[in-house]
Formats: C-alpha cells, structure tokens, sequence
C-alpha cells in the first residue's frame, strides 16, 4: 500500500494534470475516478431533479406533462430524459472539454451518471447511438456517443446496437434553427445496411445534447419505419 501511494505521488509529480473544469492540479487523492475531474466539481454535478417535459426533459413549472414549447408538436420517439440543464456551466465546460478538447476520459464520467438512470429502466433495454456526422469525426477523430456506448457496456453491462448511419445533414444542427434543423437532416439519417440479429422492439436513443429534437425526431423515424416499436431517447443534457 505505502508503494502504490508512493508510485501515485511520484506520477503526480511526473505527469501533472488539472481538473477539466476548475483547472486544478489532480492527483491520486483529489480524483474522483478514471477522468479528468477532481472530486470536489464531480461531486457539485447533480442530475436535475422534479417534473420534467416528457417531450424536451426541461423543468416544468406549472405545465402538467408537456411544456407550452412542446404542446402541439408532433414526434416520433415516445420520451426524452436529459440529465443536466446546459446552462450549468459546469456541465456546459464539461461537454465542451469532451467533444472539443478530446477529454474522452470523460465518457466514464458521463457515462456512470447514464447507467444510474438506465437501471431504473427495461433490464433488457438495447441502446442505439446517434450517428457522428462524416466531418465531426474527422475533426474530432472519435465519435463522441460511441465512446458512452462503449464506456456503459464495460463498466455497467448495457449492450448497444449500432442501427443507423448518417449519410450526410449538411451544416452542424447547432448552427440552424429548428425548421431548418429538420431541413437538414432530410435523407441524411438511414438505416445500417447491415444488421445482424434483427430490430430489437424497444430502444434507447442515446445522444449528448438534446436542443430542439429534430435530430432524435429523424432518427426515431428511421427506427419505427426498420420495426421498432417504442423510441426512448436518452441525452447528458438539455440546451
């Protein structure tokens, strides 16, 4: 025990790195786990809690099941539960740091946070990731939702199936309105042309951020049109 301290502190001293979102040194004791975070800001990331849009996953206030934005609009998946609000800005720095400063240790760390609410669901739940556009990866050089796939079936046992492709969508979804959102992803969301094992009857739709919904809307399209029954969609946060 007193070598692998002293092992740890010697790496520490070696191999210095800082907390992704206060910017403090980490070493074997102020770590939480296998990422870049200290245990004091993970500790601070707290899964909003209270009544929920079945439809956006945004806090309602007086809203009974749907919020105002939501009513009246049509969508092919049956719910969405984001963890997080955006606007934290913690949670937005720790998105940031992960699919823009290639922290992909973090995929662990948001990734225990997803089995918490996963357990809570269909044992047998198969999660299904949203595709990567062509050119996110090869900016980014890893598929950002894969990598949480990845990261819940090794530690938390959780299988996924990857079901759909993504052929094109034009510009980043972050970039358009809503309208034009689903403009963009017209065509662009298709079925993988090889699927082993048939469609499973009830998926979770897992992605990073949840804005207007037009993406999960297309993909929830695709999945019901391949046979699946019953799309849930399941995001860190809501923007």
């Amino acid at each position: 025990m007193i070598f692998s301290l002293t092992a740890h502190r010697v790496l520490d001293l070696l191999f210095p790195e800082r907390c992704v979102l206060c910017g403090g040194y980490l070493s074997f004791r102020s770590r939480r786990g296998p990422f870049p975070v200290c245990g004091d800001c993970a500790g601070s990331f707290v899964p909003e809690a209270g009544p929920r849009c079945a439809v956006c996953s945004m806090p309602l206030i007086s809203e009974d099941r749907l919020c105002m934005r939501c009513r009246g609009r049509e969508r092919r998946f049956a719910d969405n539960h984001s963890l997080f609000l955006y606007s934290r800005p913690r949670v937005a720095r720790a998105l940031a740091a992960y699919k823009g400063e290639g922290a992909t240790g973090l995929a662990i760390f948001f990734g225990d946070f997803l089995a918490d609410h996963l357990r809570g669901l269909d044992p047998g739940l198969v999660l299904v990731p949203v595709p990567c556009r062509r050119e996110s990866l090869t900016r980014r050089g890893f598929d950002q939702v894969l990598l949480l796939c990845r990261a819940l079936r090794r530690r938390h046992g959780f299988r996924y199936r990857r079901l759909l492709v993504r052929s094109g969508g034009g510009r980043e979804q972050k970039t358009l309105n809503r309208t034009d959102r689903e403009t963009n992803l017209r065509g662009a969301i298709q079925p993988k042309k090889s699927i082993r094992g048939g469609v499973p009857k009830r998926v979770v739709l897992l992605d990073d951020v949840f804005t207007t919904g037009a993406t999960a809307d297309a993909c929830a399209g695709v999945l019901t049109a391949m046979g699946v029954e019953r799309v849930s969609v399941l995001t860190i946060a809501i923007d």
